[in-house]
């Protein structure tokens, strides 16, 4: 029988932490304190927050500066030797503002900075912006160590000269920013971007990209600007000499689960996000406040910006809810839009060359525009291009007051399907909010026009709605964000027929069909992360999968070009069932005859079994070692450990087994993360299974896939 051994204190060890202003023994009020004590330390000492946060620096309140830069540091810095993997805590209390200068992680391992012992108020006495970041890559700054939604408030109402409450700038890359409160800002309550300068050329766009940020789970209100403000938006300045400084792009950016409120310029502003954008889940209201006519939108999808924007809500304000000046290859799916002033959605190509990629404009709610409901103008597609067509598919405009031009108020294009490459299909346009039938809020009340009314758009990868409920259900796809909740096959209204995997004769026969791999076809101790291959067909475009369990009542089906799925793509599914998966090949706009039925089944173990564990709810979602640490033999014991993020869980048991003596020993982090050294039993050179759990409450989840890890100091 292995020994658990459990533990969830905060570790400390005197030659990691510094603590500057008081040390280690005062804050404990201890008679004395010598290096032979750590261990006793170690068991004495807890943290008041309700997460347990494990540091290298104890930051005081009151603190002005921090640099990892020793050579050039000022007198009142508090200077770190910052490496990746450092974490920096911000002591609970107040500050006058705070400059991050020369802090420099790595690629997946960052330096983080968090909140500890409770909330960190920045801005009592700030100068100009509250909170700078500048040189800085591959950093976390985060409000994430206390038991409040946001453990760091920043407040700009004290500055002197005023200006944003939190700006990232100069040579900056590489950064998370989560959890933290911004408001009463001058200007803008967040920036992200560095101007170009004549003078400054490490900056301009041929000598800088600034790379993978994600910005998520903040909360910016009563802003003078902007809420989010993330992109230069000015021209290039001319150089001395001649020639034009350009700004740098962005590219691997991520916007979401964030709340902004009462800004009296934009909502959210993003402009040169040229590759791998993605901004969702966020709640924009009453914005332009200043009407401003030329700063007055919820979202504004900017110069230079391509990706993905969806599941955002946008509710309320002076001018656009959506607008998009970009270059193309911008997709809008699944937001609600309500009372916005002037257009819902506005999207134009003035800026964007001649055959640039089409706008997608899908599966949109849009009530109560006081201008038109969607305006697209239209210009730059090239006709006979598949690839510059523009989509206007499946959306839901209510109650516009319009210009009087009957249903080009509703939905109004430059260029009909005669001019321009379009689809222009299957969208519903109302009088009154009441003749749209909404029930709860929104979402389309059984038998309502809209339900199962859409076109099939499974080819663009849409599989589930604005509250994250898979599509489509019924006879099809609904039309507007939500999709209703009928029970039953999802059905491909482009063929007109659903999918029956009992007699595999619906499709094209002359497609050859296929299956699962032998590796995955017939598991039973299979992972959520698991990818779930299809046996190749020569020339097939995508392959659609189909996961069903008749005693459950479940069934889902999903396209992709990759030829390969993972169980955790198909919202619902569940550790311990077992899944029938049946697959088929796509080529072009025709579908094929499902192959062979295989089985599938996550856990399959009596640990993962809810029959011998009660606490165990399949339902939450699970997760293991990252990519970088799984496998890894080369490691040390400070060495970060994280495990993949998921979301709406409170924490993460990492457990690990020790080969040799089968002894294993836990620890619950509210961080993601823990180090070897967490592990009281851990030691160096033994190549330790590690495996993840995900905790809410009482209950946790299954365990994700194990993996080896050794740390060789």
């Amino acid at each position: 029988m292995r020994n658990v051994l459990r533990n969830t204190r905060a570790l400390f060890t005197n030659s990691k932490i510094r603590i500057a202003g008081i040390g280690l023994c005062s804050m404990l009020a201890l008679a004395s304190c010598q290096d032979d004590e750590d261990e006793a330390l170690y068991d004495q000492v807890t943290t008041s927050a309700s997460t347990s946060v494990q540091y290298d620096y104890l930051v005081p309140a009151g603190t002005a500066s921090i640099n990892g830069d020793s050579e050039n540091a000022d007198k009142n810095d508090f200077v770190v030797d910052a490496k990746p993997g450092t974490v920096i805590a911000l002591e609970a209390g107040d500050y006058p503002d705070l400059n991050l200068k020369n802090l420099h992680g790595s690629s997946g391992n960052p330096v983080t900075i968090i909140n500890y012992g409770g909330k960190v108020n920045i801005g009592t006495n700030a100068y100009s912006t509250v909170v700078k970041v500048i040189d800085c890559t591959n950093f976390r700054f985060t409000g994430s160590g206390s038991g409040d939604s946001y453990g760091i408030s920043i407040d700009g109402s004290n500055a002197k000269t005023g200006e944003h409450t939190m700006e990232v700038y100069g040579v900056s890359s590489d950064f998370e920013i989560d959890h933290i409160e911004a408001f009463r800002s001058t200007f803008a309550g967040l920036v992200i971007k560095s101007d170009p300068k004549s003078f400054n050329p490490e900056v301009w766009r041929e000598n800088f990209e600034m790379k993978n940020i994600s910005v998520h789970d903040n909360y910016f209100h009563d802003t003078g600007g902007e809420g989010i403000y993330i992109g230069y938006t000015g021209d290039g300045v001319a150089v001395e000499g001649g020639g034009t400084a350009m700004p740098h792009l962005i590219s691997g950016l991520r916007v979401y689960n964030n709340k902004v409120e009462n800004s009296q310029w934009d909502g959210i502003q993003i402009n040169r996000a040229h590759s791998d954008v993605e901004v969702y889940n966020n709640s924009i209201s009453n914005y332009g406040l200043e009407k401003n006519s030329n700063q007055n939108t919820g979202l504004d999808i900017g110069y230079e910006t391509v990706g993905r924007f969806y599941n955002n809500k946008v509710d309320g304000g002076d001018g656009i809810g959506i607008q998009v000046k970009g270059i193309g290859d911008v997709f809008l799916y699944n937001n609600v839009v309500l009372n916005a002033g002037y257009d819902g959605i506005y999207a134009n190509d003035y800026n964007a060359e001649n055959g640039r990629p089409g706008y997608k404009i899908v599966n949109n709610t849009v009530v109560n525009s006081g201008h038109f409901g969607i305006r697209l103008v239209n210009f730059k597609s090239t006709y006979g291009d598949d690839n510059t067509r523009d989509w206007v598919v499946n959306n839901v405009v209510a109650k516009v007051v319009g210009e009087g031009l009957g249903d080009r108020d509703f939905i109004h294009l430059a260029n009909d399907e005669t001019k321009a490459m379009l689809y222009n299909n299957n969208n519903l346009t109302y009088q009154s909010v009441d003749e749209a039938s909404f029930t709860n809020g929104y979402e389309l009340s059984d038998g309502a026009e809209g339900v199962d009314g859409g076109m099939d758009v499974a080819s663009l990868g849409i599989r589930s709605d604005f509250n994250g409920n898979a599509r489509p259900q019924g006879n099809g796809y609904d039309v507007g964000a939500y999709e209703s909740g009928h029970s039953g096959n999802p059905t491909d209204p482009d063929d007109g027929t659903t999918p029956d995997p009992d007699n595999g004769v619906i499709g094209n026969p002359d497609i050859t069909q296929t299956q699962l791999t032998a590796n995955e076809c017939g598991r039973m101790d299979g992972s959520m992360e698991d990818m779930l291959w299809a046996d190749e067909v020569e020339g097939a475009t995508s392959y659609e999968f189909l996961v069903s369990n008749t005693d459950e009542g479940y069934s889902q089906s999903k396209v992709t070009t990759a030829r390969f799925v993972k169980l955790k793509d198909f919202q619902g599914t569940k550790a311990n069932v077992v899944y029938t998966i049946v697959v088929r090949a796509i080529i072009g706009e025709d579908r094929g005859v499902y192959g062979n039925t295989c089985e599938f089944q996550v856990g399959g173990d009596a640990e993962n079994d809810p029959e011998n564990d009660p606490n165990l709810d399949t339902s939450l979602p699970i997760t293991q070692l990252s990519a970088d640490e799984c496998g890894r033999l080369d490691g040390k014991m400070e060495d970060m450990l994280w495990a993949d993020k998921v979301k709406d869980v409170d924490s993460y048991e990492f457990t690990i087994i020790n080969p040799d003596t089968e002894e294993e020993e836990s620890v619950i982090s509210e961080s993601a993360f823990v180090k070897l050294k967490d592990f009281k039993t851990a030691q160096t050179n033994v190549t330790y299974e590690i495996k993840i759990r995900t905790v809410k409450g009482e209950k946790h989840s299954a365990y994700g896939d194990s993996c080896e890890f050794q740390a060789n100091k």
